[in-house]
């Protein structure tokens, strides 16, 4: 089983342009572009009322990430583990706590 390093892009995965490495860090600025267009839809678009902690999901979305791209080397399988982190960590922490850091 090898690990994959974000870092140093050491590994077994391709170092070019487009290569393992470069989708990793890809898929982490995705997550958290994610985690704030959904910060910004609940405090005043289509998910407007619904709480939402944003530093749980950012949080939760780019750990998630990083652990699963760091043992499995596929930045597809990292973003779907984000897209969930994001979702458990920001609403289901929205429900428990409230929102971290709205207006």
């Amino acid at each position: 089983m090898a690990i994959y390093n974000l870092m140093t892009c050491s590994g077994t995965w391709s170092t070019k342009i487009l290569g393992g490495c470069s989708q990793g860090w890809l898929v982490l600025a995705f997550i958290f572009l994610l985690a704030m267009i959904i910060r910004k839809q609940t405090d005043d678009g289509a998910l407007s009322g619904v709480p939402y902690n944003v530093i749980g999901g950012v949080g939760g979305g780019l750990l998630t990430a990083i652990i699963i791209i760091t043992f499995t080397g596929a930045a597809k399988w990292g973003f779907l583990g984000g897209i969930g982190g994001i979702i458990v960590g920001g609403f289901l922490l929205g429900i428990i706590f409230g929102d971290g850091g709205g207006e």
